[in-house]
């Protein structure tokens, strides 16, 4: 036979009870939460129990159709719901019974009854029941990871500390180690001055002193030669020396245009540098750009590279390009360049052109002239004449006069300052000019004076010695 359970619970009870010994709820005396075998008619049980008779039934369980039962009347606050009608006046033996004790007040609510013990809604400071089987519960809760970023950081603090100590370390050990550098090379230079390392190819320095010569009409005084993996002032060489193992040489020297014009020449192109072993090699660059402007006076230097270290003492520089007159020399104090340095000669010599007076006064010849080098295999005469019309005629001439150079003969430069000699006003007196002329050198050269109408040439030859 099945258990009967309580509607609002389902937990177990036995047959009789009024009140769930679970939740406490009340069970109706109607047969609510009865099995439903006993509520009907069943043959195996006593008539008594398959009718609604209370025959055999206390008669509190009567259904109220009992004429022994008192009716249902005033209600009594005291007794349970269900006793509340019975009246104690008619019907002592029950009342009696429930005063004696006889009545068992329902058990107070349980929590273990139900699967899960859950309470009863009506009590608002039950705990609540823990999860049971189809209960949602809560996950638990996980345990709180510890934080990592305090030692990251801490981390590169440390690493950072490292780096700045490390860097400091470096930059002191450089300072002490230039500073050792600076003073080898103080005393390199020392003994370069006093000329005792003349076969010493760690040669840092050298200081020249009395070598200067006129490139372009460019002044050119050298100063010193040095030697080094590197310039800091020179791009190209930290390039270089970035790439590659190399050593360069540095030229410093001052320049003065002296020319009246300005010289635009290229030193990558101007400059060569011939090394001991007769290497030639091209200037890598220089301070300027170009040549110096008319009447500018500048610090300048040219950088070479030598791939390694070179004896200072035995280099030797080539002034001009493959198209130029070049001149070379030795990069040593007191060197003789007077193969190079201009000639003069003080001639003062007098003629006639026709009914005019005319006197060579000078002839000077020179590798160069104002802002331009002599091209190669030749060099520029410059003479200098001064000219009288005492006649009553006008003498207008253009262009006709010459040099003559062996079999030579040119026409003067456009740089020749000969306007006033082309216009000879009558009775004009000490009227001077100066033509320039470049041919090849010669130990003799002649002016030819062109004739004309009602005018004879006239040849004058001279030398420069």
């Amino acid at each position: 036979m099945s258990q009967a359970t309580c509607p609002q619970c389902h937990a177990p009870f036995t047959p009789g009870q009024r009140f769930c010994p679970n939740c406490g709820k009340q069970i109706s005396s109607t047969g609510e939460g009865v099995i439903p075998t006993v509520a009907a008619s069943n043959s195996s049980l006593p008539p008594t129990m398959a009718a609604n008779s209370n025959e055999g039934l206390p008669p509190t369980m009567a259904a109220g159709s009992n004429p022994n039962l008192p009716p249902v009347g005033n209600s009594n606050p005291n007794l349970p719901p269900t006793m509340a009608a019975e009246d104690p006046a008619n019907h002592q033996q029950p009342y009696s019974q429930y005063a004696s004790g006889a009545y068992t007040p329902p058990p107070p609510p349980s929590y273990n009854g139900y699967p899960g013990g859950t309470p009863t809604p009506n009590d608002p400071y039950a705990p609540p029941p823990p999860p049971g089987p189809g209960m949602y519960s809560m996950p638990p809760i996980p345990p709180k990871k510890k934080n990592s970023l305090p030692w990251i950081i801490g981390a590169v603090v440390v690493v950072l500390v490292l780096a700045v100590c490390g860097g400091s370390l470096y930059g002191i050990t450089q300072l002490f180690s230039k500073k050792s550098t600076d003073n080898k090379t103080q005393t390199t230079t020392d003994n370069n001055n006093n000329g005792d390392n003349s076969n010493d190819t760690a040669t840092k320095s050298v200081t020249l002193t009395n070598l200067a010569i006129s490139y372009a009409t460019d002044q050119i005084t050298f100063t010193s030669i040095e030697q080094a993996d590197q310039f800091p002032d020179d791009t190209y060489t930290k390039t270089y020396s970035y790439e590659k193992k190399s050593n360069f040489v540095r030229i410093h020297m001052k320049e003065k245009q002296e020319g009246g014009r300005s010289a635009y020449f290229s030193y990558s192109s101007a400059f060569s540098l011939i090394l001991p072993d007769k290497t030639t090699i091209k200037a890598l660059n220089a301070g300027e750009f170009s040549g110096p402007k008319e009447g500018e006076q500048r610090e300048n230097w040219v950088d070479f590279e030598t791939k390694k270290p070179v004896d200072l003492n035995s280099l030797v520089l080539r002034l001009g390009t493959a198209e130029e007159a070049q001149m070379e020399f030795p990069l040593k104090s007191n060197a003789d360049l007077s193969e190079y340095l201009p000639k003069q000669a003080d001639l003062n010599k007098a003629f006639n052109y026709g009914p005019m007076k005319w006197t060579l006064n000078t002839a000077i010849q020179r590798y160069d002239a104002p802002g331009a080098q002599a091209k190669k295999g030749k060099v520029f005469v410059i003479v200098s004449l001064t000219a009288s019309n005492p006649s009553s005629s006008d003498f207008w001439g253009y262009d006709y006069i010459r040099l003559k150079s062996g079999d030579t003969t040119a026409a003067p430069e456009y740089t020749s300052d000969d306007d006033d000699l082309n216009d000879l006003s009558a009775g004009a007196s000490n009227v001077k000019g100066t033509l320039i002329f470049q041919v090849p050198p010669s130990d003799t050269y002649t002016l030819v004076f062109a004739s004309g109408k009602n005018l004879s040439g006239t040849n004058v030859t001279f030398s420069i010695k």
